[in-house]
């Protein structure tokens, strides 16, 4: 199942809650900026993971990125972008400077936290490996 379809399909009584009130239909459900609002840490990260986990990543397992930022696990970093984006943190500078401070960052990190330089070239590089993701 895609990943925001399964987002809507986790709590129907948000979508009825929705349709009640406006009398729009399933189809016009409004995403919340940031899904946090839907979910808690936890459960967004299990959606996450497993959306990325669908993903084909061709072989491609390590990203090398220079001696001075060493090398990331493709699916660590992959995961951390399409989490940052699913809760409304796009710029990487923001983002490397959440990954101390969130624990489902620091879990995803797990003691390795790409600059942003880092997590941009890596963005840049695999937006579409990002979107299917979040798609």
């Amino acid at each position: 199942m895609r990943f925001i379809e399964e987002v809507l399909n986790r709590d129907e009584s948000i979508v009825n809650d929705f349709a009640m009130k406006t009398g729009c239909a399933f189809a016009a459900l409004p995403l919340p900026t940031d899904l946090r609002d839907w979910f808690s840490g936890e459960e967004l990260l299990e959606l996450v993971l497993e959306a990325v986990g669908g993903l084909d990543f061709g072989g491609r397992r390590w990203r090398v990125l220079s001696a001075e930022e060493g090398v990331f696990p493709f699916p660590m970093l992959c995961t951390l972008l399409t989490y940052c984006y699913a809760t409304r943190r796009f710029a990487s500078d923001d983002i490397e400077a959440q990954q101390s401070e969130d624990p489902v960052l620091r879990y995803l990190c797990a003691g390795t936290f790409p600059q942003w330089a880092t997590l941009r070239r890596f963005r840049r590089a695999q937006r579409g490996l990002i979107g299917a993701a979040l798609s």
